[in-house]
């Protein structure tokens, strides 16, 4: 009997609260990681790990490892040290974009129209990064409360990637202080806030930073219906690309009505092999061969990056 109530309390006291433990994991991680989200995926093995559950730990690191550059690294430390499987995949550039498209302006209050492409324009970048190998997040309409959220939250994982890229379709703003003459960048959300360009402050100085802005670049005389951004200081290893040359507004769709002319080049052009700098670059010739803006683009690119690599 005494045999017995020992095994009844092991299994209680022991057994049961660690399968407990192991359910919360998938409970609270399990949904999203088996839809396909990385991050979730990288999550739930950390959660298992922690609760002694390796193999299953393994499973989601390897299968968050494709994409996601630190479950590589977990994965391989892990798999080396319990686990049987040992393969590892193939590791390229960690690569992470948040991309915006903002339309729905309230135009009464705010004095911005509505647009008609830009939640389109940051849907098919987003797919077609996706295919190049970046874990992409995509937003639409986001009033400057929503903004701060996303941005924040995206910025707490970027640590883990080589490349980090920003898309943001909308309207887009500069003033100039009328005492001390300096300029400030605005990309503009739903309720007419602006959100400073200037201090996104994405990445570290090791990092390919990558910033496309799809936005007028006209300056404003007043608070409202502002358009447009001046050059912008970029940190080290950074390029930024403008949808239009300075001064200039940009076109909100292109003759097919879904997406603008500089997304629609773009996209003609990204899947092939050559550096960002070239590609810009044939981006850029191609509009202008149909009369439409000359996009411009600033770097302090130090490394080679191509968005499908050689």
């Amino acid at each position: 009997m005494k045999v017995i109530n020992f095994l009844y309390l092991f299994l209680i006291c022991c057994i049961l609260p660690c399968q407990a433990q192991e359910d919360s994991c998938y409970t609270k991680f399990g949904p999203l990681a088996k839809a396909g989200d990385v991050d979730s995926q990288y999550d739930l093995g950390q959660c298992y790990e922690k609760n002694g559950s390796i193999e299953k730990a393994c499973k989601w690191y390897k299968i968050a490892a494709n994409q996601y550059g630190e479950a590589i690294v977990a994965h391989k430390r892990l798999c080396e040290e319990k686990c049987n499987d040992i393969v590892i995949p193939k590791a390229g550039s960690r690569r992470y974009a948040l991309l915006i498209g903002n339309e729905k302006y309230h135009e009464k209050n705010t004095g911005l129209s509505q647009l008609s492409c830009p939640v389109n324009d940051a849907k098919a970048l987003k797919e077609r990064l996706s295919n190049l190998g970046f874990v992409a997040i995509y937003e639409e309409n986001l009033n400057s409360a929503n903004m701060q959220k996303k941005l924040d939250k995206f910025k707490e994982k970027q640590h883990r990637y080589d490349v980090i890229l920003f898309y943001f379709s909308g309207h887009g703003g500069y003033k100039v202080d009328s005492i001390t003459g300096k300029i400030t960048n605005y990309i503009y959300m739903t309720d007419g806030r602006g959100f400073i360009v200037d201090s996104l402050k994405l990445g570290n100085e090791n990092q390919t930073k990558i910033i496309i802005l799809d936005a007028c670049r006209t300056q404003a005389k007043d608070t409202k219906g502002q358009k447009g951004f001046s050059p912008i200081l970029l940190s080290p290893n950074t390029i930024i690309a403008y949808s239009t040359s300075p001064e200039r507004t940009s076109i909100d769709c292109g003759k097919k009505g879904r997406n603008s002319p500089y997304i629609e080049t773009l996209l003609e052009y990204i899947d092939k092999c050559m550096p960002i700098e070239t590609l810009f670059k044939k981006v850029r010739i191609e509009m202008e061969k149909d009369s439409l803006n000359t996009p411009w683009e600033s770097s302090s690119l130090s490394t080679d990056f191509y968005f499908n690599e050689p």
